[in-house]
């Protein structure tokens, strides 16, 4: 399944029309249009920002299999969609990649605590992990 029959796809799933999508993105329904039919290629600016609408993967949107996005994938293009305007490039730049750092601990943390909680559920002496 190629962008065009994909980009179809999704929006119809979403409940959206061309016109949201369009709007979305700063193009003419009549842009989104030939891009949904496969009249005119689609920029990698815009193929990011439709995956980033659509919550999926740009290996997805290009007829790739996984749908969703993985949690790491996430962050910079979301707050870039919020607070890019707010930044200077260079500075724009360091915060994303901190606020990538603090979510990929925030996610470690998460793991470590499942998995000594289910070592103590089990019986496993965590006292030597420090928890």
């Amino acid at each position: 399944m190629g962008t065009k029959s994909r980009l179809r796809e999704l929006r119809k799933k979403s409940g959206h029309t061309q016109q949201d999508v369009a709007n979305y993105i700063g193009i003419t329904q009549n842009a989104y249009s030939y891009w949904e039919n496969g009249k005119v290629k689609i920029d990698y600016e815009s193929l990011q920002r439709l995956a980033n609408y659509f919550d999926v993967s740009l290996d997805y949107l290009l007829g790739g299999e996984e749908e969703k996005k993985s949690v790491m994938e996430r962050p910079t293009t979301e707050i870039a969609e919020k607070y890019q305007h707010l930044f200077f490039d260079a500075d724009f730049v360091k915060i994303a990649k901190v606020y990538d750092s603090i979510q990929e601990a925030v996610v470690k943390g998460i793991l470590v605590g499942y998995f000594l909680a289910a070592a103590k559920a089990n019986g496993v002496d965590t006292s030597i992990v420090g928890y």
